[in-house]
């Protein structure tokens, strides 16, 4: 989306298919988009909700590691008896779904921005603390309802 020099807005909406070897080719399609409101409106949604700030998935994601308890443990080593510590970890990651690319870009602002998120949907289920959860997701709720897409 962006306001041409005639101060009106323009929105494109870019959908890719990666290629499945033997089945499907990689393809894009471009639409045209309208949006429901305001446009000025819209921006401002998509501008409180840190679509300049928001950063990747992988950035966040050692958030999404739940620790372990530490256990003392006792180990023999050349003859001596020696202390280590152990401790283990989980996370639960989505291997298949979809995954957005956004990149954002302000004239007005002189400010460029690009981030990505797989399975923003499912992963704030498995981890509704997460901000950066929250805030992907209000973005793709604005844009899917402002314009009618997914």
């Amino acid at each position: 989306m962006y306001k041409t020099e005639k101060y009106k807005w323009k929105v494109f909406f870019y959908e890719h298919y990666y290629e499945v070897p033997e089945q499907v080719k990689l393809k894009a399609k471009r639409k045209k988009l309208k949006a429901v409101k305001d446009m000025k409106f819209l921006y401002e949604n998509l501008y409180r909700s840190f679509i300049f700030d928001l950063p990747s998935l992988e950035t966040v994601r050692w958030k999404m590691v739940k620790r372990g308890k530490l256990q003392k443990l006792a180990q023999k080593r050349n003859g001596k008896v020696e202390v280590i510590y152990e401790h283990n970890s989980t996370q639960t990651s989505v291997l298949d779904g979809q995954s957005y690319l956004i990149k954002v870009y302000s004239k007005a602002l002189k400010k460029q921005h690009t981030f990505q998120f797989s399975n923003p949907e499912r992963y704030v289920k498995l981890y509704p603390e997460l901000d950066e959860l929250m805030y992907i997701n209000e973005i793709l709720k604005i844009i899917k309802s402002e314009f009618n897409i997914w």
